[in-house]
């Protein structure tokens, strides 16, 4: 058995959290998250068709023949992703029929994006009671997530679909597990997005977006993904980073909110809207009140259309 030490070692400490010294977090934490990835991903492995599609399209001189059969190899999953294909989110002028023909009009890396979208949603297919809410919030946040991203124009805005999509899967997982009971907790604080993560840290030493992000590395996701996810409720150091991943996570935290907002009604609000661009996410990302009026309706049909997929 693996001593503490050397669990602790296997963890990515750009992807931990920390409150005075975030580089160097405490060890018994570091060996605690380390031991709940290996046991999670022995509960969860990623989908093997999946992972030989996204080695496939990882490499410089991929075979679409290749692909084009391991897809045919997993039809609900090759049905799930030309779903996607052809959402409004991603629709081209010419609907597309074969995976081939995606690959070729979307490019690669966006093709893997979704067929990991694809097969982590279908992972917890058979999600239950609270854990079907972490499900569709995470749908319901990588449509919105993508709209915002379109919006923005945003450099590397094609990861924030699958990072809206991950960006709570450490929530599954610790349910599948039962390291942590949502079950118990009040709808108020489950629709809370910056509070359960401080009562998960007060319990277990690490917080889903912590532990969602290396499962991630180990499920082979590519990068930025799991930053992105990891630093979901630690903005201020995505904001001192630079470069993309500041307004990467502003804007998924802003999905984030309005996504709960959504679970509940899809009537704007003109003093949500001012909440949202007045918050430090908004500020961040120069988002106004108006412009969330503007794709309000957007966000509400793209959410809509995203979460039937996955439903």
């Amino acid at each position: 058995m693996a001593s503490s030490t050397d669990l602790a070692d296997n963890i990515d400490e750009a992807l931990w959290f920390g409150i005075a010294d975030p580089d160097h977090p405490d060890e018994e934490a570091k060996a605690s998250v380390a031991a709940e990835v290996a046991r999670v991903s022995g509960l969860k492995p990623f989908p093997v068709v999946a992972s030989k599609i996204l080695r496939e399209l990882s490499r410089d001189s991929f075979s679409i023949p290749r692909i084009s059969n391991l897809m045919e190899s997993d039809p609900a999953l090759a049905s799930m992703v030309l779903r996607l294909v052809n959402s409004a989110l991603y629709g081209t002028a010419k609907g597309c029929t074969s995976v081939d023909q995606a690959v070729i009009r979307l490019g690669a890396r966006r093709v893997r994006e979704l067929v990991a979208a694809a097969a982590t949603m279908q992972m917890f297919h058979d999600a239950r009671g609270v854990g079907i809410i972490f499900r569709d919030h995470c749908a319901a946040t990588a449509a919105i997530v993508r709209v915002l991203g379109q919006h923005h124009e945003l450099p590397g805005s094609d990861a924030l679909f699958l990072a809206g999509l991950l960006h709570d899967v450490g929530k599954l997982l610790l349910m599948e597990t039962r390291e942590f009971d949502y079950a118990n907790l009040s709808p108020q604080l489950l629709a809370r997005p910056d509070a359960l993560h401080t009562l998960e840290r007060a319990q277990l030493g690490y917080d889903h977006a912590v532990l969602g992000a290396n499962v991630m590395q180990a499920w082979k996701i590519p990068d930025p993904i799991p930053q992105i996810v990891a630093w979901h409720h630690q903005p201020m150091r995505a904001y001192a980073e630079g470069g993309d991943i500041g307004p990467q996570v502003a804007l998924l935290r802003i999905a984030d909110h309005i996504a709960w907002y959504l679970a509940h009604t899809t009537m704007p609000s003109l003093r949500f809207n001012d909440t949202i661009a007045s918050s430090a996410d908004g500020s961040w990302v120069g988002l106004s009140a108006s412009d969330i009026e503007r794709m309000w309706v957007w966000m509400v049909e793209a959410r809509a259309e995203v979460m039937q997929i996955f439903g």
